[in-house]
């Protein structure tokens, strides 16, 4: 993909969006065993997973500046990187899914609450205990639910 159409703002773009929710609702998986992720893939799946840089780098114990040059093509992602990030995206796929599920069929309205922190979600009945993941999955639920017409409130947990 030529770089002037990847997405080059800090938050997820709209690009990001459309992509996470052909993924999700495809149900889309890359091949076994081979590691077809490149730099911008990488990027794309950091953001969508809710991460910034500096989070993401924080989270795999490395400096941001290696994050940097896997995502620019400088470096290639290596092997145990993509695996975890496909891990990743499993649990986010899983997590949507048990939002979605968790409103009745034809519900006119749902709301979902976000939460800042990942221990702030020890008592939530979900299959995932980071916040990054949660939030992505509750955007993502959110994101089917409009499609099926039900409108649905992303609150944080401080205001509810």
């Amino acid at each position: 993909m030529p770089r002037e159409l990847l997405p080059t703002a800090c938050n997820v773009s709209q690009w990001d969006i459309r992509w996470g929710v052909d993924m999700y609702c495809c149900n889309a998986q890359p091949t076994e065993g081979t590691n077809v992720m490149n730099g911008a893939t990488l990027r794309t799946y950091r953001r969508l997973l809710g991460y910034d840089i500096n989070d993401y780098a924080e989270e795999l114990g490395i400096n941001r500046r290696t994050v940097t040059r896997w995502e620019t093509g400088d470096w290639p992602v290596p092997d145990d990187v993509a695996e975890r990030v496909r891990d990743d995206l499993s649990e986010l796929r899983a997590v949507a899914d048990e939002l979605r599920n968790s409103v009745p069929e034809g519900a006119a309205e749902a709301e979902f609450v976000r939460y800042r922190r990942s221990e702030d979600i020890a008592d939530v009945t979900t299959s995932t205990k980071s916040a990054e993941i949660y939030n992505a999955a509750a955007g993502l639920a959110a994101l089917g639910l409009e499609a099926q017409g039900c409108i649905v409130s992303l609150e944080w947990e401080a205001d509810v």
